[in-house]
């Protein structure tokens, strides 16, 4: 029997977070009846919580010699080729989604993230695809799309979200900040599903006008409720973006840094740049001139949802099943 079905090699932590893992099973979602494995380093109690109520089959590292696949998607920012040459060795063809090494042994690379200019030459033959048309958004997202967004002149509610395990403490941060405001609209906190300090979290905003949602199936109907958003760097980003909710993002490192700054560029967000030299007043300041700012929004709106459709999780599982095809 020849190769069959989809191998994903991802990497999900407390510290790394989720993101990875999230836009591959994004991926997968749109890959019909084709047989889809997963190999998921990292902390295995945190995956499991994403992959129990779905039919995929995980497999441990060790155990990857049992699996032929005939496409293996990479999706780990950084590769080493002792994990792609057993791969190759019998023939799959390799995808690298966003990954700054291992090109030597891809087939195809997909970069929608914005990186800093490679420093090695693409090897010949590679097929590259790049932009934030390639980002993959869940089908929640998508959908929200199409309803069309309501700049309102004044802000009444304000969403914050940094991820699923937010490592660096941005919530925090962001919290002592909003409640500096003299006149705070209504706030929604959202935390990831392995957020640690929703207790230190409570006792910052206790008596402002807030609320915490740990854990939601779903983060569109915040998201189209909100006038604008605070957050960091990730998917939430393009998922704003894609949604035309003005944001301000909050970078934890350099290179979310970098990557932000092209939405800022582009006019779709806010940058604060780097988390460790922005303070709670610098952070209020920026809260309350896009707050007053209409006009500034529905710039920033607009050019979200030009930046990101939605349709990038569609538009990898089609090069995907092509490969599948040959």
């Amino acid at each position: 029997m020849g190769n069959q079905g989809v191998l994903f090699s991802v990497i999900a932590s407390y510290q790394i977070g989720t993101g990875h893992l999230i836009r591959c099973l994004n991926i997968a979602e749109h890959l019909g009846g084709a047989p889809v494995f997963f190999c998921i380093d990292g902390d295995e109690n945190l995956s499991s919580f994403f992959i129990r109520d779905r039919r995929i089959e995980v497999f441990k590292p060790e155990r990857l010699s049992r699996l032929r696949p005939k496409v293996v998607v990479v999706d780990r920012l950084e590769v080493e080729p002792n994990l792609l040459l057993p791969f190759k060795e019998i023939g799959a063809e390799i995808i690298l989604l966003d990954n700054l090494s291992g090109w030597e042994m891809a087939d195809v690379v997909i970069n929608a993230l914005p990186h800093p200019p490679s420093q090695h030459p693409v090897p010949d033959g590679v097929k590259i695809f790049e932009g934030p048309h390639y980002i993959c958004l869940s089908r929640e997202i998508l959908q929200a799309r199409e309803n069309p967004r309501a700049i309102r002149k004044a802000v009444s509610k304000i969403l914050v979200t940094c991820g699923g395990s937010d490592p660096y403490g941005l919530t925090l941060k962001l919290a002592k900040a909003l409640v500096q405001l003299p006149d705070l609209p209504f706030t929604t906190f959202i935390l990831g599903r392995i957020f640690k300090e929703r207790k230190k979290l409570e006792e910052i905003i206790q008596g402002a006008p807030a609320s915490v949602i740990q854990d939601p199936l779903s983060l569109a109907p915040s998201m189209v409720e909100a006038d604008m958003a605070l957050t960091s760097f990730g998917l939430t980003v393009y998922e704003v973006a894609c949604l035309g909710l003005p944001a301000i993002i909050l970078p934890p490192t350099k290179d979310h840094c970098q990557r932000a700054e092209v939405f800022a560029k582009y006019g779709a967000a806010i940058n604060l740049r780097l988390n460790e030299e922005v303070s709670t007043e610098k952070i209020a300041e920026e809260i309350q001139r896009l707050r007053f700012n209409p006009k500034l929004r529905r710039e920033m709106s607009q050019a979200g949802q030009r930046l990101v459709d939605g349709r990038g999780a569609i538009r990898v599982a089609q090069i995907i099943l092509e490969l599948l095809k040959d």
